[in-house]
């Protein structure tokens, strides 16, 4: 358990001292480990396809991305990136029903986590599942003040699931959204 700790606390480290810091749009901001590079949706299909050897669940989920995601690939994990520019007026509670309603929907799948954090003030939701071959973090971000929504998720290899953590806590502790 030490090792592992270790090991984490290490990647964590390493990713704050390098990183890439990137404006999403106007409104919010994130830091992204160093060497993050900037794909396209053709591109994050081509990766799946040679990754996760044509696995038809695998590339369903990169071919139904919505449009207006920001995709990056650091190693063989795929972050997906979407700030909404518009301003929302949740009501006070949203996060926790968001995770209520994914919880419900998703309440047949062995695989499927979730929790709900709170970081520098904002409500965040984040599941893990598995789908296929690949592993899945998707998370839903708010403001502290409910006005403001990001989501993002990362796709990754069962077996890099350390480093897609690391990378994920290393996101979400970034978030600096401009009220």
């Amino acid at each position: 358990m030490k090792k592992i700790t270790f090991l984490i606390a290490t990647i964590l480290y390493s990713l704050n001292v390098l990183s890439q810091q990137v404006a999403l749009n106007n409104v919010v901001g994130i830091d992204l480990p160093n060497g993050a590079q900037k794909i396209t949706k053709e591109q994050a299909l081509a990766h799946a396809g040679k990754k996760f050897n044509n696995d038809k669940m695998v590339l369903n989920s990169y071919a139904n991305m919505h449009t207006g995601r920001i995709l990056y690939k650091f190693d063989d994990i795929v972050i997906s990136l979407k700030a909404f520019d518009t301003t929302f007026k949740f009501k006070k509670g949203h996060a926790e029903e968001l995770k209520k309603g994914l919880d419900e929907m998703a309440r047949r799948s062995t695989s499927y986590t979730s929790i709900l954090k709170t970081i520098n003030n904002n409500s965040i939701v984040v599941t893990n599942f598995i789908n296929g071959g690949a592993e899945y973090y998707y998370f839903y971000c708010f403001n502290a003040n409910n006005t403001r929504e990001m989501t993002g998720s990362l796709v990754f290899d069962k077996a890099d699931k350390d480093k897609a953590t690391a990378i994920l806590d290393h996101v979400l502790n970034s978030i600096k959204f401009k009220d």
